[in-house]
């Protein structure tokens, strides 16, 4: 169970990040339901990762796009496929460098 100061302290920074979210706190169970919902929805977020990646730089592209004429459109797809392509280099990169313990 949390203590009175800690259960104020968490809902204090809670509202600086979102001042509209009011959490529940009345009781453990109801808090281990909203850490295990919010733990799920974190684990499709990361497993729908790409999907949702994309519909992003769909939503930038369209943004980007709304307003100018042809060229500008084929510009702009090209700046954000080599971005797409930039962070993979990156991300390939980072994951062949990535620290790793040693073997045994």
């Amino acid at each position: 169970s949390l203590s009175e100061r800690k259960k104020h302290s968490f809902t204090q920074e809670a509202r600086t990040i979102d001042p509209t979210w009011a959490p529940d706190l009345s009781s453990a169970e109801v808090i281990l339901e909203a850490s295990n919902t919010a733990t799920r929805e974190a684990r499709l977020g990361r497993k729908h990762q790409t999907e949702l990646r994309r519909q992003h730089l769909d939503r930038l592209l369209q943004e980007m796009t709304s307003l100018g004429d042809e060229e500008d459109r084929e510009q702009a797809l090209k700046t954000i496929k080599g971005f797409k392509a930039q962070r993979r280099t990156h991300q390939n990169i980072h994951a062949a460098f990535k620290q790793r313990a040693p073997p045994i």
